[in-house]
């Protein structure tokens, strides 16, 4: 008897054994579905796709996150679960984010000018299922369509005081956009800044700055504004490095295509923009020394040329009588001021600079007075000039490296009352650039430019000393920056150099832009939108059929003087998925 119940406990202990790895233990159910989605919407609309966006809900109602999206769509109103079960259920629907995110996805291989309408559910883990979304609608586009429409549709007058964000608009008055100046002196400085709308198709364009006499953007004859053209002149900034990429100032949503902010260069470069694109320029412009007073002009943009094909903004200014010179002040024997004077600067920049020195008179328009390019091995310069009249003088100081960067332009603002002027021990702040502007976080950024010889240059980026590195002999210095610790996006850099011998440092250079990027290849990001996608193979496509190889080597990525099937191979490895 004994032995049959120990029998007996080992057939039931096994036996539990068995099936304890079978038993599921289930925790409290979870019954809460996600919200409904309430903010779907449709838009961007092509012959074949449609985008649509929304709202993350969250797993819990809008608490966490979701697991799956469902996404129909229909050529008829999904408005009922009959409805729901018979359209047609997406492919590509995004993973869920975290609730409250911005959701977004293009549904492709739709028919052309049709109206289709768009649906979501959203399920969690369980799964638990939502309620249907409100109900987006859109229609596709014809397939027949007219040719790229060119549209100028903002302007702005803006002073010289700022780089492409921070400048103000034109004038005392701070101008705002779409505004018309008056009463502009000859000899003024002053920027103009456009928005350029593409519709219809894509295309391409070259902005070309010009300008004529009186208003009127389609009729009349236009002259191109170059560095020697009458009237109006590209004007050297010391605010801004040319070519720099401009940010929306005048123009809002998402489909914005990084134009240029130019002081030397007319017409542009090639710019691809896809259908709905718009783009900004700015110039920065002077109005010559002699011209007309009381005269009307007005600028427009072409594509090398050639007019655009809509004006909706035609921006003019008029020019006025400089105001009256003030009388110059009694000399010691009693009669009037008026013996010409010299004038003197000296101090330390780099080797090679050019140092152009510019004065503008209380009486006058400002000319050019000296250029000198500095021979000195350790940078020192000395520039001096005569047949200065004794008044009221501003004199700039604008400094270029041998590889023409500016560097900071420094003014003096004089009452040349003495026999001479003598300004010196001025130390000029060092140049900034980059190997390239584009980088990869975690790759290192190289920061290039010049300062005096063997000088200490401190790099300063978002604020923060980041290093330290000694100028070359010939004045040139490099420095690498480790890019892992950096939040994505722009960077403020600048620097200023330490003369430690001499106990004297510079000011800070003005800033320019290093933009981390999350992209392998930041270069094939043609469109400069931080990513590279269908909008970038459209620019590709445009420019690897360009004969012009002067624009089309922007997408040699190899950087072997050609492009060829390399580059086409290097872009399809870099291009993201959609």
């Amino acid at each position: 008897m004994k032995l049959q119940y120990i029998c007996f406990s080992l057939l039931i202990l096994a036996l539990v054994l068995f099936l304890l790895p079978q038993v599921t233990f289930v925790s409290a159910a979870d019954t809460t579905a996600p919200s409904a989605v309430s903010d779907l919407a449709a838009s961007n609309s092509t012959t074949s796709s449609i985008d649509i966006a929304w709202t993350a809900p969250g797993d819990d109602e809008n608490s966490g996150t979701a697991t799956a999206y469902d996404v129909r769509y229909s050529t008829s109103n999904i408005n009922n679960e009959n409805k729901w079960n018979s359209a047609t259920q997406a492919t590509g629907e995004p993973t869920p984010s975290v609730a409250g995110s911005s959701e977004s996805m293009t549904v492709s291989g739709l028919s052309a000018e049709t109206e289709y309408f768009f649906a979501i559910k959203t399920s969690d883990e369980v799964p638990n299922e939502s309620d249907l979304s409100n109900v987006a609608s859109e229609t596709t586009t014809s397939t027949v369509e007219g040719d790229a429409n060119w549209n100028q549709q903002k302007f702005w007058f803006r002073d010289d005081d700022g780089d492409e964000i921070a400048a103000t608009g034109f004038g005392a008055e701070d101008v705002n956009q779409n505004t018309n100046i008056i009463n502009v002196t000859p000899g003024t400085n002053f920027r103009l800044r456009f928005a350029i709308k593409l519709t219809q198709a894509d295309g391409g364009i070259s902005p070309q700055l010009e300008f004529k006499e009186g208003t009127d953007c389609t009729t009349g004859s236009w002259t191109m504004i170059t560095s020697a053209s009458s009237v109006f002149n590209l004007q050297l900034s010391p605010n801004f490095i040319d070519a720099a990429a401009t940010t929306q100032r005048l123009v809002g949503g998402p489909d914005f295509i990084a134009g240029q902010i130019l002081e030397s260069t007319n017409p542009a470069g090639l710019l691809s923009l896809l259908k709905n694109e718009s783009t900004e320029y700015e110039w920065s412009l002077k109005v010559s020394p002699d011209t007309p007073l009381a005269t009307t002009y007005s600028f427009r943009i072409t594509d090398s040329g050639a007019a655009l094909n809509t004006y909706d903004q035609c921006p003019s200014l008029i020019t006025q009588l400089p105001p009256t010179p003030p009388a110059p002040p009694p000399t010691v024997g009693g009669g009037w001021g008026g013996r010409p004077t010299t004038v003197i600067f000296s101090g330390r920049a780099f080797p090679g600079a050019k140092i152009l020195v510019v004065d503008k008179p209380v009486v006058d328009a400002a000319r050019t007075v000296s250029q000198k390019i500095v021979s000195q091995d350790d940078g020192s310069f000395q520039t001096s000039f005569v047949d200065i009249m004794q008044s009221r003088h501003s004199f700039g100081l604008i400094i270029k490296d041998k590889e023409g960067r500016i560097s900071q332009t420094k003014f003096f603002t004089i009452d040349i009352f003495a026999n001479d002027l003598v300004v010196k021990d001025i130390v000029i702040s060092p140049t900034v650039d980059f190997a390239s502007r584009l980088v990869t976080r975690g790759d290192n950024a190289t920061i290039i430019g010049y300062a005096s010889p063997e000088s200490s240059v401190s790099l300063e980026i978002d604020g923060i000393i980041k290093k330290e590195v000694k100028a070359e002999k010939d004045g040139s210095y490099r420095a690498e920056i480790a890019t892992g610790e950096f939040d994505f996006g722009n960077h403020q850099v600048r620097a200023k150099q330490i003369i430690s011998k001499e106990n004297r440092e510079s000011d800070f250079s003005p800033t320019n832009t290093l933009v981390v990027s999350r992209l392998v290849l930041p270069k094939t990001d043609l469109s400069g939108d931080g990513k590279v996608n269908i909008k970038d193979w459209s620019m590709f496509l445009f420019q690897w059929a360009s004969k012009d190889m002067t624009k089309k080597k922007i997408i040699d990525f190899n950087e072997d003087g050609k492009v060829d099937i390399s580059d086409f191979s290097i872009f399809i490895r870099n291009i993201r998925k959609i």
